[in-house]
């Protein structure tokens, strides 16, 4: 059985929207959140719409999708961390985007990964570019830890509920 046009246009909004958001908080590092919000809604629609149209239904979407999401959601709260927390190093909200990321895995050994993905992304971050964007500081670590964690866990099942 094949996803509906109403199921997939569902997720390519839903990715769009969710991209818009992520896209202006990565833009906003380079003072383009517009056109960022643009770009970036473009991209994830396209993507979660592909993912979603060429899955089966009950399973996940493609790996790739999958990080992409989680990349713009890290943007997103890497942005109001930012907001919230405007004195802290940006090697703070990588290690702490490392460590939540990690906390999703549900494993000690994922969540040591991703603090160490997280201190070696964030101190590298500091020492090349201490007034890099927060945005880009945490997607950049959890696109770093997603595709580790792939690579390191791949053809083990990641999550049993």
């Amino acid at each position: 059985m094949r996803r509906t046009t109403g199921q997939v246009a569902a997720a390519a909004v839903t990715g769009g929207v969710l991209g818009a958001v992520g896209g202006a908080a990565l833009g906003s590092s380079s003072g383009n959140a517009a056109s960022g919000a643009v770009l970036g809604g473009i991209i994830l629609a396209v993507i979660s719409g592909w993912a979603d149209a060429t899955r089966k239904p009950g399973e996940p979407q493609a790996l790739a999708a999958r990080i992409a999401g989680s990349v713009f959601i890290a943007a997103t709260i890497g942005w109001l961390l930012a907001w919230l927390l405007p004195d802290w190093p940006v090697w703070v909200v990588a290690v702490m985007a490392g460590v939540g990321t990690g906390l999703t895995g549900l494993r000690p050994l994922k969540v040591l990964l991703g603090l160490v993905v997280g201190a070696v992304i964030g101190f590298t971050l500091y020492l090349v570019s201490p007034d890099i964007g927060w945005p880009v500081a945490s997607a950049l670590t959890v696109v770093t830890y997603r595709t580790l964690a792939a690579f390191l866990w791949r053809g083990k099942e990641q999550l049993r509920v």
